[in-house]
């Protein structure tokens, strides 16, 4: 069920693409074309708008480097409200896969460790946990946990 519940918003959210001439692949080589710093202002931009706060100039900026990179790869340019169609969990990944850059294949062995059931040697377990850490200091800026810190995700709707 939650499957495909996943592949019916997946699908929505290619017919809102298409329909605003954005293709899929280009937000992605967009994100991937801005700096992390900027990408976690982008992540805090999209809070921002997302709780009706005024967002600040370096978000200001963030939201303009990143139009102007995915400008660069869509044509015609995508017409405003681009971001509604961000994904701010391939941001979270993103900006966390770039604090373990230079581990990223002990972080995909952890991963195969994980999904194997096997025991995560001490460098993956490091590795793992900067990557984790990372998320979830991020998914906190993104609005995504309580106050105290607990994931939202994880304990559902209040």
């Amino acid at each position: 069920m939650k499957h495909n519940l996943r592949r019916r918003i997946e699908a929505l959210e290619k017919i809102q693409l298409i329909a605003r001439n954005i293709d899929p692949r280009h937000l992605t080589e967009a994100l991937y074309g801005i700096e992390p710093k900027v990408a976690e202002l982008l992540i805090t931009a999209l809070r921002a708008e997302r709780e009706g706060r005024e967002l600040s100039r370096d978000e200001l900026d963030a939201k303009r480097a990143y139009r102007w990179k995915l400008s660069k790869l869509s044509r015609p340019d995508p017409i405003e409200g681009f971001e509604e169609v961000l994904d701010v969990h391939e941001i979270i990944v993103r900006v966390s896969s770039h604090k373990v850059r230079g581990e990223m294949p002990l972080l995909l062995s952890a991963r195969e460790a994980q999904i194997e059931g096997r025991p995560l040697t001490p460098e993956e377990s490091v590795t793992a946990e900067k990557f984790i850490a990372e998320y979830e200091r991020l998914s906190c800026l993104a609005g995504l946990c309580a106050p105290d810190g607990t994931d939202l995700k994880k304990e559902g709707p209040r």
